[in-house]
């Protein structure tokens, strides 16, 4: 019978290393409610709340662009069922060009935050936009 269970070593310890899956599992699920799920640490991803305005909040600014408020926000990992969740975001505002409209029907765009772990230092945490399609009702 087992007296002990080995757990992920905790963050304030000396001298000790981490990957970045258990840097993401302790530090997210430490500070966002894990909601279950596909995987044991699974949280509830969404916009982080903040101060002083109104975190990634998307604006209609000139011509085709929008502008998008600085903030972050918590994006859970779906590529392993233990990958947990990164925290990523906009560190200072900025704009992302929209293409043309369809001339006949509208269309649903999204601004999504988004992780791209390629595993190495060239991973990036890029918020972008995503073009729907026209329709006569979009979806």
């Amino acid at each position: 019978m087992a007296t002990s269970i080995a757990g992920i070593d905790p963050l304030w310890g000396d001298g000790l290393t981490f990957s970045a899956k258990e840097l993401r599992q302790l530090d997210v699920s430490g500070l966002y409610p894990v909601v279950g799920g596909a995987g044991p640490i699974v949280v509830a991803g969404g916009v982080v709340p903040g101060s002083g305005g109104t975190p990634l909040k998307v604006t209609a600014s000139s011509g085709m662009n929008v502008s998008v408020a600085a903030g972050f926000a918590v994006m859970q990992g779906t590529g392993t069922a233990d990958q947990g969740a990164y925290r990523g975001g906009l560190a200072t505002a900025g704009t992302i060009t929209v293409p043309a409209a369809d001339p006949t029907n509208p269309r649903l765009d999204l601004i999504v935050a988004k992780v791209v772990d390629n595993g190495d230092a060239t991973s990036t945490a890029p918020v972008i936009h995503v073009q729907g399609t026209a329709a006569a009702s979009p979806a």
